[in-house]
């Protein structure tokens, strides 16, 4: 297994984004989810990755979410995603999401482990670009995860919705399943 870490800073107190962590992942996770699935843990996202020249590949890839675990500076949850087509060409991830005290506001951390698929050939082609790949992608989700997350957490404080940083401009967006 390949380790990845990711880190984004939040705005919002920990408290508040344990609170909606705990009470509805769903609304990080997938918020168009069906209200029969919202408490299920099973959640489907996008990963998207930027290839040469400004084109976007995204994949879906379904995520179960696992207990949350409260710790000193906040809360943890389990991950694992596996990619919803394509599974003997993509990777699967296990790890975890960490909101996390820091300061006066706080930090979500995306951190875990994901399997190279292709044997030998998959390996070769992870240590050329593809490990970036997937920091990339998981910088990408865990961005989107954190605007979520304080969008929802504002929500519930009745703080008013948080402006999001403007996006790059994508060329071309092709989705892989």
């Amino acid at each position: 297994m390949k380790h990845v870490d990711v880190v984004v800073a939040q705005r919002a107190p920990v408290d508040r984004l344990v609170e909606v962590l705990t009470t509805d992942p769903a609304s990080v996770f997938q918020p168009d989810a069906p209200r029969e699935t919202r408490d299920t843990g099973r959640f489907r996202c996008d990963l998207t990755i930027d290839v040469a020249d400004g084109t976007t590949l995204r994949h879906g890839v379904d995520v179960q979410v696992g207990r949350a675990t409260h710790t000193g500076r906040g809360v943890t949850l389990a991950l694992h995603f596996e990619p919803v087509a394509h599974r003997h060409l993509l990777p699967v991830f296990d790890g975890e999401l960490e909101a996390r005290a820091a300061g006066a506001a706080s930090q979500l951390v995306l951190s875990g482990g994901y399997t190279v698929p292709l044997g030998v050939v998959g390996r070769l082609g992870d240590a050329l670009a593809g490990h970036r790949a997937v920091e990339k992608s998981l910088q990408h989700l865990a961005s989107e995860l954190a605007q979520r997350l304080e969008a929802a957490a504002e929500k519930v404080h009745g703080a008013g919705p948080i402006e999001a940083p403007p996006q790059p401009v994508q060329q071309s967006d092709y989705y892989l399943g």
